[in-house]
């Protein structure tokens, strides 16, 4: 069991958009591929068990995708078949951060047992 409390989902969430960029200073493309890049970058996060990590990354490239860049001329520009590739992008991304999501609800509840079991029998009289 790990020592320190696992860190709570709006902590993640605050952690991830305190990191955004300026959607502005550069190329449309560039922050389509930098979403691209921020998924690769969780799911190799989730393979090495770095939950936390894989969903502050998850987080960035969805907020990324789904709100900052429909903000831009060129998002609205695009045609049919490239909006819907980014919106499959997007579920994909809010799907895998969904499952990491369970996973660190998960750990943070059997942090909670094992710490409140021991603070129990710590403080059992008797003990």
């Amino acid at each position: 069991m790990a020592s320190r409390k696992p860190k709570t989902i709006q902590h993640l969430d605050k952690v991830a958009r305190d990191k955004l960029p300026n959607i502005t200073t550069k190329s449309f493309e560039y922050y389509v591929t930098m979403t691209k890049q921020l998924h690769a970058q969780a799911e190799r996060c989730l393979l090495q068990g770095t939950y936390e990590d894989a969903y502050i990354q998850f987080s960035r490239a969805a907020v990324i995708l789904g709100e900052l860049i429909p903000q831009r001329d060129e998002f609205v520009a695009l045609d049919e078949p490239s909006r819907y590739d980014l919106s499959f992008e997007l579920a994909a991304l809010i799907n895998e951060m969904e499952k990491a999501k369970l996973t660190l609800e998960q750990r943070i509840r059997d942090w909670d047992t094992a710490h409140l079991s021991t603070t129990s029998s710590a403080q059992a009289p008797g003990s």
